[in-house]
């Protein structure tokens, strides 16, 4: 069964494996837990906002986080939430600064080891063939070719990020 959507999300997943490597594997799973730990951190203010309301009001995730506290021992208050809603976020900006450096050494990487590896072909090149053609052709490849790619990488990785964030926050409201 073919989706529409998802069909062209995995070719060009493949064509960025096949350059990239595993790292877009781990590159996807920090994407997914800054995605998590947002919607934890997101859901987290409604055990907050919650904290005034009668027991018999509560929704069945604040009532999850209440009974979680309890069991620990820590007790209900303000105090124990704030910390959570707080490591919640903190995680989530270890997880996306983790996720942005590991973005910009796959692309960085991308665009040095394609550049480089034109710079071979060009000196396994016939010589007969390198006279004949323009100057430009050949500048154009390395400048102008190879930052598209890596461009066409940057804007998948975002839009995976995004797709990702779509989900998690979907399966946080079901």
């Amino acid at each position: 069964m073919n989706i529409p959507v998802i069909t062209p999300l995995v070719h060009y997943f493949h064509v960025f494996y096949s350059y990239a490597g595993k790292r877009l594997y781990a590159l996807l799973l920090l994407i997914f837990f800054v995605g998590i730990s947002e919607g934890i951190g997101i859901s987290m203010l409604l055990p907050v906002l919650n904290l005034d309301k009668p027991k018999g009001a509560y929704d069945s995730y604040t009532k999850v986080v209440y009974d979680f506290l309890e069991r620990t021992g820590v007790g209900v208050s303000l105090a124990p939430l704030l910390f959570i809603l707080f490591s919640a976020f903190l995680l989530k900006s270890i997880f996306y600064f983790s996720q942005t450096a590991l973005s910009s050494h796959i692309v960085f990487n991308l665009s040095k080891n394609m550049k480089i590896e034109f710079c071979r072909k060009y000196k396994l090149m016939r010589y007969d063939y390198y006279t004949n053609t323009s100057i430009g052709y050949f500048n154009n490849i390395i400048t102008t070719e190879i930052d598209r790619l890596v461009s066409g990488l940057e804007i998948y990785i975002r839009l995976i990020v995004n797709v990702i964030y779509i989900a998690v926050y979907l399966f946080a409201v079901l």
